[in-house]
């Protein structure tokens, strides 16, 4: 085998693929979410609005994803 021949990598799981793509989607998308922000801010004027609805989008996310945890430990207690 050629040392210049990539390894072949092991089956994933389609829990790992989806977690990898969501992490690409949230690369990809991070710089068009900040440009929003800054069109946002500049737009109303209102910095307070902009840093409260960051705030809500972040904990919402977060409540999503403990809520999603949870759904898939009773599927798998199943």
């Amino acid at each position: 085998m050629s040392e210049r021949t990539p390894r072949h990598r092991a089956p994933q799981s389609a829990q790992v693929r989806r977690a990898e793509r969501q992490g690409l989607l949230a690369l990809i998308s991070l710089p068009f979410l900040l440009a929003f922000l800054i069109w946002f801010a500049v737009r109303t004027d209102n910095v307070l609005l902009l840093i409260v609805s960051v705030i809500g989008a972040a904990i919402g996310m977060w409540i999503g994803d403990k809520r999603r945890a949870r759904r898939g430990q009773r599927a798998d207690e199943t």
